[in-house]
C-alpha cells in the first residue's frame, strides 16, 4: 500500500469519466418475482482519464512522471492515493452527535446526496464541538477519528479537511502514442477506489 499521490499532469482532457459502481445481489423467482439485497453500503468510483498530450523532453517529462508511477505500483498491484478534483475536501461537515460516552467518530461527506466514510485524510483535520475548534482528538490511519473524553450529550460534531481516495489501476498495461517530437497521447487511464 502507498502513499504516493496520483501526478497531476497538464494535457488531461475535458472528458473525465466518474462512475459510480454500486454491489448488489437480485434473485428473480420462477414466476418472475425479484428479491434484492444491497451488498455494499457504499459505492466505489472508476475514474476514466484521457490525456490529450503528455510532454517528454528534459524540461518537461510528463510522460515519464505518468509511466514511472504506474510501474512503481506495478500496474493494478499496489494501491495509491488519488485527490479527486471534484470530490476532496469538507467545511464544517457533520460528525456526528455526542451522547457523554463515545469517542470515537468515522469521518465522512455528503456528496450528490450521498453520506460516505472518508478514510484517507490529508493532514490534520480542523474539529468542532459545539462550534469551538478542538486538538483533543488522534485520527487514525483509516480515518477514525478519537477523543480524549466522550463530547458531551447533545453536543455537535464537525470536522473540516481535505482527503483522498485510495485507488488502484484496473489494467496491468499503459499505451501511449507518439504524435510529435516529445509528445505523446494517452487513450485512457483507468482506475477505481478500493475500500480498506
Amino acid at each position: 500500500m502507498s502513499n504516493l499521490v496520483y501526478p497531476e499532469l497538464p494535457g488531461l482532457g475535458f472528458g473525465v469519466i466518474r462512475a459510480q459502481v454500486w454491489r448488489n445481489s437480485v434473485r428473480e423467482t420462477d414466476s418472475g418475482r425479484e428479491f434484492s439485497r444491497a451488498i455494499w453500503s457504499s459505492p466505489r468510483r472508476r475514474y476514466r482519464l484521457k490525456y490529450e498530450f503528455l510532454r517528454s523532453g528534459q524540461a518537461f517529462p510528463e510522460m515519464q512522471t505518468l509511466l514511472a508511477f504506474f510501474n512503481a505500483h506495478q500496474g493494478s498491484f499496489d494501491t495509491w492515493r488519488f485527490r479527486d478534483p471534484d470530490d476532496h475536501e469538507v467545511t464544517d461537515e457533520p460528525l456526528g452527535t455526542g451522547n457523554g460516552t463515545r469517542v470515537a467518530w468515522q469521518a465522512i461527506r455528503e456528496f450528490a446526496g450521498l453520506v460516505e466514510p472518508v478514510y484517507e485524510l490529508d493532514g490534520t483535520p480542523v474539529v468542532k464541538i459545539n462550534g469551538v475548534a478542538t486538538t483533543a482528538f488522534t485520527v487514525s490511519a483509516t480515518g477514525l477519528i478519537t477523543f480524549s473524553a466522550p463530547p458531551a450529550n447533545g453536543a455537535d460534531i464537525t470536522w473540516t479537511g481535505d482527503y483522498f481516495w485510495r485507488c488502484r489501476f484496473t489494467k496491468d498495461q499503459m499505451d501511449l502514442e507518439k504524435f510529435m517530437q516529445d509528445m505523446w497521447q494517452l487513450g485512457q487511464v483507468e482506475f477505481m477506489t478500493v475500500k480498506p
